[in-house]
C-alpha cells in the first residue's frame, strides 16, 4: 500500500508541473489539462488501482477548495447591487441544470436509481469564475459568475448529500426541498457565525503559525459543526470564507503572504490529485466491468453536455443577452465537479457517468478559448484612474504615518521610506519596477557569493529577506 501511494503522489506533482506549464502557455485553467493527464494515467496497467470513500470526499477534500474560493472572490458591495441575478443564477441555474441532468442520466440509463442520478446532476451543477478575469470580461459579469459559483457549490454539496442520503432511504425524495431550504438557510447563518468568530480571533493573534493553523482549520470547523447540528456543512463553509475574505482583508495580519502561498499551493495540490484520482476511475470504461458499451458512454455524454449547455444558455439569456456568450462559457465546471464525481456512489454506470463529469470539465474549459472575442480586452481589470486613485490615497495615508512616527527614525531611513513611498504613489507599473529591482539584487548577491566574499547563509538570508519584502518579485530571470 505504501508503494502505491509514493506512485500516486509521484504521478500527482508530474501532472501539476505538466499542466502548470500548458495552461500559463495557453492562459486557460490548469483543471483541464490535469483532467486530461489523469485520464491519460488512468489507462496505464501499471499504476494502481484506487478507491474513494464518498464520505472523505465530502469532509476532506471539497471543505478546503469551497473555503479558499470564497475567501478570494468575496466582493460584499458589488455583490449585493448584482444579487438578484446572482441569485437567479446560483440558486435557479444550479438546481435547474442538476434537475435537467438528473432526468435525462435517469432517462438514458436505466435502472440508474433517481438518487444515483441526482449525484451526477450535482456533479454538472457547480461552475468557477476563476479566468475570465484574465481573458478581459467586463466587471459586471465577473461579479455575477463570482457570486453565482459562490452559491452554486455549496448547494450542488448539498444536493449530493440528499442523492447519497435518498440511495438509503428513499422516502427522503418527498422531503428533499424542505431539507435542501432548511440545510441553505442554517448553514448560511452557522457560517457567518463562525465566520465573525474567526475574524475577531485573527485580529488579537499575532503570531504567523497560529494564523495560519487557524486559518487551514477553519473549514473543517465549519464542515464538522454544521453537519452535527443537521445544517449543510458546504454552504457553512462557503459562508464563512466569505466573511473572513470580506473583513479580514481590511486589518493586517503577520501571515498574510504566508498564509496565501500555503492556500494557493494546497488547492492546486488538491486539483491535481482529484484529476489523477478521477482518471484512475476511468481505467474500466469500454470494459467488461462497465456494464456498458463505448457507444453508448459517449451518447450519453453528449446528452448530459447537451443538456448543461442549454440550460445554462437559456438563465444567461433571461440574465443578460449582451453579455450572453460570456455569461455561457464563463461557468466552467472545476475542482468540485471532480470532487462531486469521485464521490458518486459504486454503480454499474458509474464509469460512464464519471467520464461525462470529467468531460464537461474538459469542454467547459477549452471552451474559453473562444471567449476571447466575446468581450472586450480591457472590461476585466480595474480602471487605470481608478488604481492610480487607490494607490495614492494608500501611499498619502503611510506618508501621514510616518510623519507621526518621524522622531523614531534617523534622517536617513526617513528619507529611504519616503523614496519608496513616492515610487508607489506614481509608478504606473510598480510590480515590474520592483522585480527589475529584486531582480538586480539576486544577482549581486549570487554573484558576491560566486566570488566567495560571502557564504551560504549571508546569501540565504538575504534572497529570502528580497522574497518576503515583495512576493511579485520572486520569479527568476
Amino acid at each position: 500500500m505504501s508503494s502505491d501511494l509514493v506512485i500516486i503522489a509521484a504521478l500527482v506533482a508530474v501532472s501539476i508541473v505538466l499542466a502548470r506549464f500548458l495552461s500559463t502557455r495557453w492562459r486557460l485553467p490548469p483543471l483541464p489539462f490535469l483532467v486530461l493527464l489523469g485520464m491519460l494515467v488512468g489507462v496505464m496497467p501499471w499504476v494502481p488501482v484506487v478507491s474513494m470513500d464518498p464520505y472523505v470526499v465530502l469532509t476532506v477534500l471539497i471543505p478546503p477548495l469551497l473555503y479558499h474560493h470564497a475567501t478570494t472572490r468575496s466582493a460584499p458591495r458589488e455583490s449585493r447591487a448584482a444579487w438578484r441575478p446572482i441569485m437567479f443564477l446560483g440558486v435557479g441555474l444550479t438546481l435547474a441544470t442538476a434537475g435537467a441532468v438528473t432526468l435525462v442520466a435517469h432517462l438514458l440509463l436505466p435502472g440508474l436509481p433517481w438518487g444515483a442520478a441526482l449525484t451526477v446532476g450535482a456533479a454538472f451543477a457547480p461552475t468557477q469564475a476563476l479566468v475570465l478575469d484574465r481573458l478581459g470580461a467586463p466587471e459586471r459579469v465577473l461579479t455575477v459568475l463570482r457570486g453565482e459559483s459562490l452559491i452554486n457549490e455549496g448547494v450542488a454539496v448539498v444536493l449530493l448529500a440528499i442523492g447519497l442520503e435518498q440511495l438509503k432511504r428513499p422516502e427522503t425524495v418527498s422531503v428533499a426541498a424542505l431539507q435542501l431550504a432548511g440545510a441553505i438557510t442554517g448553514g448560511a447563518l452557522a457560517g457567518l457565525a463562525l465566520g465573525w468568530v474567526v475574524v475577531q480571533l485573527r485580529r488579537r493573534l499575532a503570531d504567523s503559525g497560529t494564523l495560519i493553523v487557524l486559518s487551514l482549520a477553519t473549514p473543517f470547523v465549519a464542515e464538522i459543526s454544521a453537519s452535527k447540528l443537521g445544517l449543510s456543512g458546504p454552504l457553512a463553509v462557503t459562508a464563512a470564507g466569505f466573511y473572513v475574505g470580506a473583513r479580514g482583508r481590511l486589518f493586517h495580519t503577520p501571515a498574510r503572504a504566508t498564509e496565501r502561498i500555503t492556500w494557493q499551493v494546497l488547492t492546486f495540490l488538491l486539483g491535481g490529485t482529484l484529476a489523477v484520482l478521477l482518471g484512475l476511475q476511468l481505467r474500466d470504461l469500454g470494459g467488461s466491468h462497465s456494464g456498458l458499451p463505448i457507444t453508448t458512454v459517449l451518447l450519453v455524454t453528449a446528452a448530459l453536455l447537451g443538456a448543461t449547455l442549454l440550460v445554462r444558455l437559456a438563465f444567461a439569456l433571461a440574465v443578460d443577452r449582451r453579455g450572453v456568450r460570456a455569461l455561457t462559457l464563463g461557468g466552467t465546471r472545476g475542482a468540485s465537479t471532480l470532487a462531486i464525481a469521485l464521490a458518486m456512489p459504486a454503480l454499474p454506470a458509474q464509469d460512464a457517468l464519471i467520464f461525462a463529469a470529467a468531460s464537461v470539465v474538459l469542454v467547459s474549459g477549452f471552451a474559453l478559448l473562444t471567449c476571447r472575442a466575446a468581450v472586450p480586452d480591457s472590461g476585466g481589470v480595474a480602471a487605470p484612474e481608478e488604481e492610480a486613485r487607490a494607490r495614492q490615497a494608500a501611499a498619502a495615508a503611510a506618508m501621514h504615518r510616518l510623519d507621526q512616527i518621524s522622531h523614531r527614525l534617523d534622517t536617513g531611513t526617513l528619507w529611504a521610506q519616503r523614496q519608496l513611498l513616492a515610487v508607489e504613489a506614481n509608478a504606473g507599473t510598480p510590480h515590474e519596477l520592483r522585480d527589475e529591482l529584486a531582480r538586480a539584487q539576486r544577482e549581486t548577491l549570487g554573484q558576491m557569493y560566486s566570488e566567495g566574499r560571502i557564504g551560504a547563509t549571508t546569501l540565504h538570508k538575504l534572497t529570502e529577506e528580497i522574497d518576503w519584502r515583495d512576493p511579485h518579485a520572486t520569479t527568476p530571470p
